[in-house]
């Protein structure tokens, strides 16, 4: 082949490789540059949600629970053990301790308490329906004079009242104690059987649940007689109640 013709086919191959050089270049820009902005936006929103879990973590230590309050108590429970522990430190880990012992007995309580009123809603919801049904149909024989004996139907609706604030009232850091229990003795007599003023309310028992409902309806009952509790269904019609039936 002439030199002219290598000349012209080697300048032509070297031409093409570039062009190819260039093709790949460009094709490979775009791409790179597409991931080089997503890994940018994953890591910004990396940082977004740490900052999220910083905000998170900022407000379990304002409202510390009862895992992280029983920590610090040992914490500072320990402290004191300190041989070396300066007298004014020693005071002022004193008071820190008897404040969270008294922090941590609290939440305990309210725990207790809350776990309660969940477990018994709904026994409390149905008593509180049957005995709102039960007073107004006292209330209506009354009012149209057709009771039997108005003294009985008066010391009947009494004592509806009474165990309608049992059921709105009950002190929960005790476990509920049902009026009409599924499965065995109710801790209290019927309101049919109160025939008379003879009538006991309280069914005689030896169970310890059955004996802290009697002391809890006596309590109620002695609140009414001394005129601190309203009637418990107009509180009920007003809207209003000392109940956490809404809360639990």
């Amino acid at each position: 082949m002439p030199l002219s013709e290598r000349t012209h086919t080697s300048q032509s191959t070297s031409s093409a490789s570039k062009r190819r050089k260039v093709d790949a270049t460009s094709e490979a820009g775009p791409s790179s540059s597409f991931n080089g902005s997503g890994s940018s936006g994953d890591r910004g929103r990396g940082h977004a949600k740490s900052k999220g879990g910083a905000d998170d973590a900022d407000e379990d230590d304002t409202k510390p629970g009862l895992s992280k309050m029983k920590a610090a108590l040992r914490q500072t429970k320990r402290l004191l053990a300190r041989d070396d522990l300066p007298p004014d430190a020693r005071q002022q880990a004193q008071r820190r301790l008897q404040a969270l012992t008294h922090d941590v007995q609290t939440r305990e309580r309210e725990n207790v308490e809350r776990e309660n009123a969940r477990n018994s809603h709904r026994a409390r919801f149905f008593e509180r329906q049957k005995l709102v049904r039960r007073i107004k149909q006292l209330k209506t024989t009354l009012s149209q004079g057709e009771a039997k004996d108005a003294s009985v139907t008066e010391a009947q609706l009494f004592e509806a009242r009474v165990r309608l604030n049992y059921v709105l009232n009950w002190p929960h850091e005790h476990p509920y104690v049902a009026l009409f229990p599924a499965r065995g003795d109710a801790p209290f007599v019927s309101l049919d059987e109160m025939i008379s003023a003879d009538v006991s309310p309280n069914r005689a028992t030896t169970d310890e649940s059955h004996s802290r409902a009697h002391k809890v309806r006596a309590e109620m009952e002695a609140a009414m007689r001394r005129g601190e509790m309203t009637d418990p269904e107009t509180l009920l019609e007003a809207g209003g109640s000392d109940s956490d039936e809404d809360q639990a």
